[in-house]
């Protein structure tokens, strides 16, 4: 019989961004922007949710 090993999930503390922060990572959805307008967008909202969410137009940003 196959023994299965599972890994134990710990508690961890929450990062949470105060409310002016919020409305410079929150973002539309990835595919709500085309290249150009990502890459437009993630020059002026560097610490956005879309550079995660769409890394392709950040890494030729000079942020």
């Amino acid at each position: 019989m196959r023994q299965t090993s599972y890994r134990k999930i710990k508690p961890f503390k929450a990062i949470r961004s105060n409310e002016h922060e919020v409305k410079n990572i929150a973002d539309l959805p990835y595919d709500a922007y085309n290249r150009e307008e990502a890459y437009e967008y993630v020059q002026q909202h560097p610490h956005s949710f879309l550079v995660v969410d769409r890394p392709d137009p950040f890494k030729f940003c000079k942020c």
